[in-house]
């Protein structure tokens, strides 16, 4: 931009040429006479005109405007804070766009500075879509310079006003408006001139008045500044306007004289007071107007140059015809041609060179990228496709055994099966038989027990007879019953058998279509043979007909040259005969020659050809001799294989019957008291079991089941062992009253008052307790009365007691379908000695479920113990991979050759400064020491030294040999540049490498010493969790604990926890605090300890663990949690505790880590480093900004939301100590392969099978029909904004649109969005109540379902610090479908875009995501993977299987945190 500088004083106006220099001359004449403050407007207007069109749309941030001394343009930008530029500069820097307006906001000329530069930095940027006008970066370059100097000289920190831009109105109604502004003020300026020129007209009329004029009109005035007119041409509009207020100052200075020799009356004085008032007015209207008629050619030039604006100055001038116009008119037509001839030529010329070169580099930009991305592309298709056939190849494999083991197993299972029924077959026979004896000596008795009932003796016998006859009967029950079920049992093995064999058919049938398809393969390949023999034989052919060709030739060759030799010799007579003998013998010998040599190669094609056919079938028998025996070997190893299978089949079946009989004999060895007759006894063996019950917990659990399952057995049946029910003699009676075990029962029964009145016939149905052993029907014979007129009609039976009966159980009916069940409550009545004999039944019961409740206890422990050992096994493998992994993502860093170093040895540590914050240093340092920083021996500040053979494809790499002690189990190091200014310690968490083989100088192992960490938290899985912050403190912890360390929680102890699953609460010694007496429980919680704040103020006993914020009690969760904060530090303190690392969780606990610093560590509790997670930053920031403050180390949940919640202020200020790392899952809780909610436990290779069962568990419990062929979407979550409700209810509809099955498990605590959710479900059951099932509720057991039954997991929150849900879907081979948002992107990789991102965290792609919030993003995510589903299922299996085959446990977190632990220690 210019300065123009305003001259003040007037000038003589001359005219000159038309060339550029006279155009710059006569502008400025005229300008100069317009005003200093006017012609600043002028120059604006001016070098607006000169902007090319596309500038207007050009968005530029700043506008700067430094005023002239104009009393109307006063209003001056601030440079410093409360300063401004003196005015009268004339300075005006403009670089802003047509369509931008802009607001001020305060900041500082250093601030103002950097925003300049990042501006400049971007309006040069390649990739910029803007092109920049030269002038307008030589502008920009010259603000930076000035602010420059500004800072330079201390003046950084003052304030300056910088600009907001917004949006301003359309430039044409601008233009439209301001022309509209000009025309008024044209017309008020024509009013001002008709109104001087009406005073003239008055001022000269007066004049002809005056005394003295001749000597008036003589006298030449004195004045300053006298104006001459010494042109003789044509006065142009301008020099009009000069001439014209140079007559008017000449005729005031006139009348001043003339009315100076007169003596004026007070009208005369008031006349020329109005005059010289008017003549004011008149010179600064006159100047204003030049100043609108400036203004209005600048907005026409511009509407012209916009094309928006037709003839312009036509339009213009229609309303005025005056010189000064025209003249102003030339002016604005000059200024355009001067500067459109000196500036925008350079300008454009500038612009065109910029943008060449930004487009040159551009194409070369995108002409390196496409060659990248077309090589990069390239290599994943070839690396793809590999491992497709690879995994092709596997597969096939793997089912071709998987069969062959499946057959096998059955055919073995089926050949035991029908061994054992021929036992029991042989087994029942021999009792059939041993009964048919038994009954035939029972009537012999009865019948000599019946023929003399006289006899005291006989009666004895008959009693005994009788008695023995009735455990007859009863043993004839018990044989029958075994009967019974060892025919099922029969039946049962008769089936298995059958499928045995027809899977031993089908396996058959198998092998012989492997064998038909090899067979088919060998004909295939006999034809191709036959083909290639049939083939050369035709090339023989061919051969041999060239031969006979060339033969052919060669004789007609022959022929020709007889006849030729005829010729000559008719030709040559004249010849001598020496000559022509001589001739014919030189023929003759090239004849032979040539027969010769014909003949010779013929015979060598003949053997070529005869040897190419022999090699070439002995080439194909030898190719189908080892084509036989490799079928043969094949044939020879599935032989082998099956054999090998059915071995092992056989082998497990043996073992599983040997550990039967094992449990058999063990528990019938546990239950032989049972068969003691003595009461006394069996108390006794009861109240010994009670007491070992107390041993262990687990022996505890199964004595308590027995106790309930043996109560519930006999309980109803106490209510009847007090009499006769119902106590109705009109109704029924028994006779005796009291029945004897082994002894005849009369019942009599009256059917006059009952549903059975008129019946002719009565049945008795009769059972014993409470129809346990079945019922059996009798019919009642009716009884005759002894009086004539009594109408009522009684039915009697005689009945045997059952030995071992209680209460006998009877029901009456008529045989044809009506009953007298006395109500539905039937008709009982108890045997002698009912109660004795039902405590007895009691015990008894107790201790057989005991014995089978200990037996199966001990099984399952000695099955989790080998669960246990295969997890140990697999967490180390995890470990080992998490190591490996670690050593691969640091490699580009640093890494060690050897890989692992060993105490007491030397090894290379390999260092690449170019990746570090150490990429600008000349020279790098190692300065470190051993076994976290403790050891006594420490390693000096080492030089490191260039070493290109560290690794071939770089030359960035330093080295340094080092030996590490004996007894070192970690080295621990930092770099730093040469001069030890600039340090690179991994983001303050140090380098540590672990060195093994370290000896102590005891002989004992060298190993880290373990940490005391004290976990402070409010909710802990499973017994009072509500959110994901449970799951991760148990979780943690048992990680935690699992690396050797001692891991303790401090939970507040509510009134709602899930006490049965606490082992050993007991409490321990409590405090007064806060007002209060705090008790203080300690228990164990899946294996970790956990101690329990209980205050007698209440604080916890309102029912819930969130909530009272709005429960009518005066407190609130903040000061209940901050009671709870407070009072375990308390606690600590005075228990004596004083742990390594106090560990936080979210905005309950926040508070612990200000009262640690404030109020406890000052007063002994000194120890504590303080370790704060965040798990979600929307709740609570004032008490998370206070922790953050207060910490040691500060944590998240993910990588990603970090990084998300970085720019928050209660987070910000503090940013150095946050880290993220990714949660995990207890893969002990959440395990496919044990999970005893699944119908059939499955793993990897498992996975079709397993998930169909579970689908159809699903489907059953959803009320759904099952249609595997088509994918189950899951959702299971909380139904919360945050949760993506409307991506939910999208991906719902759309499932249900492409065909799919869904499946909804969640609940909204908001009633208007859970109204919402229950009228969408009713909306689909209506339409789709075969397909979509919303449950509206907490499930566990559906949750595990949908986690394990569904095909896809819908996970769309609109933010997720972490995410538990699409871990646990994995697990459970479950395809997770998420946003990419926090944890959610640092758990699930696209299959289509995150190859990469997967590869670095040692991975393969597992899900589909999504960025965007709309229906359009959620619906490409979904979309991708039901396709995958239909058109491509087995990969979408292998996919599934790809999901439970990663590690998403806590053993790689639990590592990070615990380095996290010994930086906070460190620190």
């Amino acid at each position: 931009m210019r300065a123009t500088t305003i001259q003040t004083t007037t000038t003589q106006f001359t005219t000159g040429g038309a060339n550029t220099s006279s155009s710059r001359n006569q502008i400025q004449k005229i300008t100069n006479n317009a005003g200093t403050a006017k012609a600043d407007n002028l120059h604006r207007g001016r070098t607006k005109l000169t902007r090319r069109k596309n500038v207007l749309s050009r968005p530029f941030t700043r506008v700067v405007v430094v005023s002239s001394s104009s009393s109307n343009d006063h209003d001056v930008l601030g440079l410093r804070g409360g300063q401004t530029k003196r005015r009268g500069v004339g300075v005006v820097a403009r670089m802003t766009s047509a369509a931008d307006t802009s607001s001020s906001s305060s900041c500082t000329i250093s601030q103002e500075l950097a925003n300049l530069e990042q501006e400049f930095r971007d309006m040069l940027d390649p990739d910029s879509d803007s092109k920049p006008r030269a002038a307008d970066v030589r502008a920009m370059r010259s603000r930076i310079n000035a602010l420059k100097r500004e800072v330079a000289n201390g003046n950084g920190a003052n304030i300056i006003q910088s600009q907001t831009k917004t949006r301003a109105p359309d430039a044409k109604e601008i233009a439209r408006k301001e022309l509209e502004r000009l025309r008024e003020e044209r017309e008020k300026l024509l009013k001002m001139r008709a109104q001087v020129e009406e005073n003239e007209r008055l001022k000269k009329k007066n004049s002809d008045k005056g005394i003295a004029t001749s000597a008036a009109n003589n006298v030449e005035p004195e004045h300053d500044n006298p104006v001459t007119t010494t042109t003789t041409q044509k006065p142009k509009p301008a020099d009009e306007r000069k001439a014209r207020v140079a007559h008017m100052e000449a005729e005031k200075h006139k009348e001043a004289v003339n009315i100076g020799t007169v003596v004026m009356d007070d009208e005369m004085k008031a006349l020329l007071a109005k005059e010289e008032q008017a003549r004011k007015e008149a010179e600064e209207l006159e100047a204003s107007r030049l100043m609108a008629e400036a203004e209005e050619a600048k907005y026409a030039a511009y509407l012209e140059e916009s094309g928006d604006f037709m003839n312009t100055n036509s339009g213009i001038r229609s309303g005025i015809n005056d010189p000064f116009l025209d003249r102003a008119f030339i002016v604005e037509k000059l200024e355009s041609e001067l500067l459109e001839n000196l500036e925008m030529q350079s300008d454009l010329r500038a612009i065109e060179d910029i943008e060449d070169q930004l487009e040159s580099q551009k194409k070369e930009a995108e002409e390196a990228r496409r060659a990248k991305d077309e090589a990069e592309a390239a290599r994943q298709l070839a690396e793809a496709k590999q491992k497709a056939e690879e995994e092709e190849a596997r597969l096939i494999v793997e089912k071709q055994q998987k069969e062959a083991r499946a057959n096998a197993e059955k055919i073995a299972a089926a050949q035991a099966e029908l061994k054992a029924m021929e036992a029991e077959t042989k087994r029942l026979q021999r009792l059939a038989e041993e009964k048919k004896k038994q009954e035939a000596v029972a009537p012999e008795a009865s019948t000599t027990t019946i023929e003399s009932p006289g006899s005291q003796a006989i009666r004895d016998l008959l009693e005994q007879k009788q008695a023995e006859a009735a455990k007859v009967r009863e043993l004839g029950m018990v044989e029958d019953e075994l009967a019974k079920r060892e025919v099922a049992e029969a039946a049962k093995k008769n089936k298995a058998i059958r499928e045995a064999k027809e899977a031993e058919e089908l396996a058959a049938k198998k092998v012989a279509e492997a064998e038909a398809e090899l067979k088919r393969k060998a004909e295939e390949e006999e034809e191709a043979k036959r083909v290639a023999e049939l083939k050369k034989m035709e090339e023989a052919k061919k051969a041999k007909e060239t031969l006979m060709r060339l033969r052919q030739e060669a004789e007609e060759l022959k022929a020709a040259a007889e006849a030729k030799k005829l010729r000559e010799q008719a030709l040559a007579k004249a010849q001598a005969e020496e000559e022509a003998l001589t001739a014919q013998a030189e023929n003759e010998r090239i004849e032979m020659e040539a027969r010769e040599a014909a003949q010779a190669e013929a015979t060598a094609r003949g053997e070529a050809e005869a040897r190419a056919i022999a090699e070439a079938e002995a080439q194909a028998q030898a190719e189908a001799e080892r084509k036989a025996i490799e079928k043969q070997l094949r044939i020879e190893e599935l032989a082998r294989e099956e054999q090998a299978k059915a071995d092992a089949a056989k082998a497990k079946a043996d073992a599983e019957y040997a550990k039967a009989e094992q449990q058999a004999k063990k528990l019938q060895e546990k239950t032989e008291i049972l068969n003691d007759d003595n009461i006394e006894h069996l108390r006794a063996k009861y109240e010994e079991l009670a007491r070992e019950s107390e041993a262990s917990p687990g022996a505890r659990r199964d004595w308590a089941e027995a106790l309930k399952i043996a109560g519930d057995k006999v309980r109803c049946m106490e209510q009847h062992s007090h009499g006769q029910s119902p106590k109705n003699d009109a109704l029924w009676t028994v006779s005796p009253a009291t029945p004897v075990p082994g002894q005849s029962v009369t019942v009599s029964y009256c059917n006059q008052n009952t549903v059975l009145n008129g019946r002719p016939k009565v049945f008795a149905h009769f059972g014993t307790n409470q129809w346990s052993n079945g019922a059996e029907q009798f019919e009642m014979k009716a009884r005759t009365s002894a009086v004539a007129d009594d109408s009522t009609v009684w039915f009697d039976l005689d009945v045997s007691v059952p030995s071992k009966a209680v209460i006998l159980d009877f029901v009456f009916s008529d045989g044809n379908g009506a009953y007298d069940n006395n109500n539905r409550g039937d008709f009982h009545v108890p045997v002698a000695g009912a109660n004795e004999m039902l405590e007895r039944s009691r015990i008894e019961s107790c201790i057989k479920i005991y014995a089978k409740l200990r037996l199966e206890r001990e099984e399952e422990d000695r099955l989790e113990e080998l669960r246990q050992a295969e997890r140990t096994k697999l967490k180390k493998i995890a470990k080992v991979k998490a190591a490996e992994l670690t050593a691969k993502q640091r490699a580009h860093v640093l890494f060690t050759i050897p890989e692992f170093p060993k105490a007491g040895e030397p090894f290379k540590l390999c260092y690449n400064p170019k990746n570090t914050t150490l990429k600008d240093a000349t020279g790098v340092s190692v300065v470190g020491g051993w076994n976290r920083w403790n050891h006594e021996q420490a390693l000096p500040i080492t030089k490191l030294s260039p070493d290109p053979s560290c690794k071939a494809d770089s030359q960035d790499y330093f080295s340094v040999e080092l030996t590490s002690p004996k007894d070192a189990f970690m080295f621990d190091f930092v770099f730093c540049d040469q001069d030890g200014n600039n340090y690179d310690n991994r983001n303050r968490l140090d380098y540590h490498l672990p060195i093994a083989g370290g000896i102590n100088s005891d002989g004992s192992k060298a190993a880290e010493k373990p940490m005391h960490v004290m976990s402070v938290a409010v909710e802990m899985a499973p017994i009072a969790k509500v959110g994901g912050l449970g799951d991760v403190v148990t979780s943690l912890s048992l990680a935690v604990e699992a690396e050797g360390h001692r891991v303790e929680v401090v939970l507040p102890k509510y009134d709602c926890m899930k006490y049965d699953l606490i082992d050993d609460l007991k409490e321990e010694k409590g405090f007064e605090w806060g007002g209060t007496y705090n008790h203080v429980y300690s228990g164990t919680v899946e294996g970790v300890k956990t101690f329990f704040i209980d205050p007698d103020n209440g604080m916890f006993k309102v029912g819930m663990v969130y909530g009272t914020d709005y429960l009518s009690i005066p407190m609130t969760d903040q000061e209940r949690f901050g009671f709870f904060s407070k009072a375990a530090l308390e606690w600590m303190l005075q228990s004596g505790r004083n742990p390594d690392i106090i560990h936080i969780h979210d905005w309950q606990t926040a508070p612990v880590a200000k009262f640690l610093a404030e109020d406890y560590a000052p007063y002994g509790l000194d120890n504590p480093k303080v370790i704060f997670t965040i798990h979600n930053l929307h709740y609570g920031q004032a008490l998370i900004a206070d922790a953050m403050n207060n910490c040691a180390i500060a944590t998240t949940v993910s990588r990603t939301y970090a990084k998300e919640i970085a720019h928050e202020g209660c987070v910000n200020p503090n940013l150095h100590k946050l880290h993220g790392v990714v949660n995990g899952i207890d893969p002990d809780i959440w395990d496919p392969r044990n999970d005893k909610f699944l119908p059939q436990f499955f793993g990897e290779d498992e996975v079709i099978p397993g998930k169909a069962a579970a689908r159809q568990a699903l489907c059953s419990r959803s009320n759904l029909y099952n249609n595997p062929e088509v994918p189950m979407i899951g959702v299971v979550t909380r139904l919360t904004h945050q949760k993506g409700i409307h991506l939910i209810k999208r991906a719902i509809y759309r499932a249900l649109e492409r065909g799919c099955q869904v499946c909804l498990l969640g609940s909204a605590p908001d009633e208007k969005v859970q109204k919402e959710f229950e009228e969408m479900a009713h909306q689909l059951k209506q339409e789709h109540y075969n397909t979509a099932a919303l449950h509206l509720f907490y499930d566990e057991t559906m949750s595990h379902f949908i986690y394990s039954g569904a095909d896809m997991i819908l996970v769309p929150s609109m933010f997720e610090p972490c995410g538990l849900s699409q871990l646990i879907a994995m697990r459970y081979g479950t395809v997770p479908v998420v946003r990419r948002t926090g944890g959610l992107a640092d758990t699930v990789f696209d299959v289509e875009h995150d190859h990469a991102k997967a590869a670095w965290e040692g991975m393969t792609p597992n899900g589909f995501s999504f960025d965007g919030t709309d229906e359009g993003s959620i619906d490409y995510a979904l979309d991708r993977g039901i396709d995958m589903f239909y058109n491509d299922i087995d990969v979408f299996r292998k996919l599934q299987a790809n999901c439970m085959s990663q590690d998403w446990s806590w053993n790689r977190p639990a590592i990070e945190y615990i380095e996290l632990f010994h930086a906070a220690r460190k620190a």
